[in-house]
This record gives C-alpha cells, sequence and structure tokens, in this order.
C-alpha cells in the first residue's frame, strides 16, 4: 500500500524544490514533511494504480460485505469491482472481469454541518 506522506513529499519536493525548507534570513518555513502533514490532515490523497497481480490484502469488511476498488479493465475503462479472495477473481457488477489494475477508492468528501 502506497505510504501517502513519503508520497506527497516526494511530489512536493519536485513541484516547489528544497527551496521552501531554508531561507538565507534564517526565518523558519515549513518542512516538505510538514507540509504533507498539512495537506493529508486537510483530506489530500494520492491516488495510485497498483497492478492485478498485487490483489488487496483487505476484500471483506468485519460485516461480510466486499470491499469495492476503481478497476480498469482494457475492454471499457474504469469501473467499480470487487476481489474475491476464496476464488482469486475479480467481479464488476457482479460479474467476473479482468482489470489489468486496481485502486483504492478516494476518501468521500467531508460533510458540512
Amino acid at each position: 500500500m502506497i505510504d501517502i506522506r513519503k508520497k506527497l513529499v516526494e511530489l512536493l519536493g519536485k513541484a516547489i524544490g528544497d527551496a521552501v525548507t531554508s531561507t538565507s534570513e534564517g526565518k523558519d518555513v515549513l518542512s516538505l514533511d510538514d507540509m504533507a502533514s498539512c495537506l493529508i490532515a486537510n483530506g489530500v490523497t494520492v491516488q495510485e494504480w497498483i497492478t492485478v497481480s498485487e490483489p488487496p490484502k483487505e476484500w471483506r469488511r468485519d460485516n461480510g460485505e466486499m470491499i469495492n476498488y476503481l478497476v480498469y479493465v482494457p475492454e471499457f475503462g474504469v469501473d467499480i469491482g470487487n476481489y474475491g479472495e476464496p476464488a482469486k477473481c475479480w467481479l464488476c457488477m457482479g460479474l467476473p472481469c479482468k482489470p489489468t489494475h486496481w485502486a483504492h477508492l478516494p476518501t468521500p468528501p467531508k460533510q458540512e454541518g
């Protein structure tokens, strides 16, 4: 599973570089790790596609419900799918499908009020 903080630090480093972590005046500025923590606290995440040769470690919730994932199936694109550990197969809309990659669903939006 992707380490979100590590990935955000990597992306921030590419985008803005080490220049933001120090100044010639010696003023305090946020480190890339602090920036990543702030972004995570505000719901920012990193989406990553994982090859199906690395199936999800979790496929059922405690209540027995199958966990939904994003799947990419070359024949029709992105869909919602489930992984069936006992049969070692993927299901899209309850039917067997052959995705090449999967990803965790994004975090739902924060509810206001």
